[in-house]
């Protein structure tokens, strides 16, 4: 999954985390970190990592390999994961952290209704205004 990652992060233009923060997060979510996987020869060629709840799934972390069908194994990767969740009784999937681009027509995809709450920063440190400027730049996300 890491160097799907990577991969995914050059494309983007973004910083890759350090694999050991995802040793780390992985470890502390426990039974509430899900990683689904498509394959293709045996190859990963999209990965899907959420946190889930009783309550609520979140779309943690994405990777696609972009060498020709495995755009289609991410979309149904993320069909079955909605399947997934649902049947276990989840009531509520966020596709919080997909491209702003294609984020709406995305949501819109997956179901019959598209509620856009928001994000919502509180900023915990007299530093934030500066990382928030300098992470603005590197992101691909700030436009």
């Amino acid at each position: 999954c890491y160097s799907l990652y990577k991969e995914t992060c050059a494309r983007r233009g973004e910083k890759p985390h350090k694999e050991k923060y995802f040793h780390e997060l992985h470890d502390k979510l426990g039974e509430f970190s899900i990683i689904f996987g498509a394959y293709k020869d045996g190859v990963l060629v999209s990965f899907l990592w959420l946190a889930a709840s009783e309550a609520v799934t979140v779309e943690l972390y994405s990777g696609i390999s972009r060498k020709g069908f495995e755009v289609a194994a991410d979309f149904g990767l993320r069909w079955e994961a909605i399947r997934r969740v649902k049947q276990w009784g989840v009531a509520s999937y966020d596709i919080g952290g997909v491209d702003a681009q294609n984020e709406a027509d995305l949501k819109r995809g997956f179901g019959n209704q598209f509620l856009d709450r928001g994000t919502f920063v509180l900023p915990l440190s007299p530093l934030f205004s500066l990382w928030s400027r300098t992470n603005r730049s590197r992101s691909s996300y700030a436009k």
